[in-house]
């Protein structure tokens, strides 16, 4: 059986990395199509114009800035949260081990442990 160990150093610069990512590959580009929806209709109804034809390019506007706003918010709080916890660390090293049954996970907050069919293929 083979064992692996590797130890990381976290650093901010790296947890807001990862949350940048996490938050592009979770909610990302559906709160980019929701910038781009809230400009563009905020745009027609400042105009004056409504490409729908209806009055609801207000609406759509609204709709789209509250998108980009729940977006927004989820990627602060995942970057506060990996922060604060960041900083509840001593020395900012985690190290991995991987074993054929599991993969752990432990620094001098705790450990974790998951086996590795819960990671699917």
């Amino acid at each position: 059986m083979d064992r692996y160990e590797v130890t990381v150093e976290v650093t901010e610069t790296l947890l807001r990395t990862a949350a940048r990512r996490f938050w592009w590959r979770s909610t990302g580009p559906s709160t980019l199509a929701g910038a781009v929806l809230a400009l563009f209709c905020g745009a027609a109804a400042f105009l004056g114009t409504d490409p729908t034809g209806r009055g609801y390019c207000l609406l759509f506007a609204l709709l789209g800035g509250c998108l980009l706003a729940v977006g927004m918010a989820a990627y602060g709080v995942q970057l506060r949260r990996s922060l604060a916890t960041f900083r509840m660390m001593k020395d900012g090293k985690v190290t991995w081990t991987f074993d054929p049954e599991r993969v752990c996970a432990s620094s001098d907050l705790g450990r974790t442990e998951a086996a590795w069919k819960v990671f699917g293929k």
